[in-house]
């Protein structure tokens, strides 16, 4: 296909695919056919991210907001490029925009939330994930990022409760475990700990 429109839906499928090769490969023609398509951008700029080229995200995310400023989810992944580039003030000033264009967008707040986490401001980073599930009650890492917060505060009976319910919810998700190993543990309920 040479359409711009049918290879950014092909480069989506190959990401649900895991297939980040040729879906790169659908993004760049995308965009070759018309630079001007954002969305096509957007997909490309996560998918460099994903992959760890954070320069090259942070050029595509950098375009799709110059061309298209009020886009909450640039925002909140050009935040996630300035994560990992240890870059915390501009990627919770990102995380910050992101909420303020949308502020029903439930990942927003856990982006946020984790950001405010990696700085130990714990307090504020329950606050956003108490948000996140507000928003949408089964945002799984909001819950599991808060537990695991919760447990790192000394928080061990929410935590707990949290794990708890993680557990029951996704019963293949091994870090619920090990988190409810670990307030287990906390707790001094060696069998418990060990069970799971």
């Amino acid at each position: 296909p040479s359409q711009p429109g049918v290879l950014l839906n092909r480069g989506n499928l190959y990401l649900q695919q895991d297939k980040n090769d040729k879906a790169l490969a659908d993004f760049n023609a995308a965009l070759d056919a018309d630079p001007g398509l954002t969305s096509a951008r957007l997909a490309r700029g996560s998918l460099l991210l994903d992959e760890g080229e954070l320069d090259a995200a942070l050029a595509d995310l950098n375009r799709v907001l110059e061309e298209e400023p009020e886009l909450g989810s640039a925002y909140a992944t050009r935040g996630q490029v300035y994560e990992q580039m240890e870059r915390p003030d501009d990627a919770l000033a990102d995380f910050d925009r992101a909420i303020e264009i949308d502020r029903g967008a439930s990942i927003a707040y856990v982006n946020r939330g984790n950001a405010f986490a990696a700085q130990g401001a714990f307090a504020d980073a329950i606050d956003d994930y108490n948000q996140a599930l507000a928003i949408d009650p089964n945002q799984v890492n909001a819950l599991l990022n808060r537990a695991i917060t919760l447990l790192t505060t000394g928080n061990t009976d929410a935590a707990l409760a949290d794990f708890e319910k993680l557990v029951d919810q996704h019963p293949d998700l091994a870090v619920a475990f090990n988190g409810r190993g670990q307030a287990y543990e906390t707790m001094e309920e060696v069998d418990a700990a060990l069970a799971d």
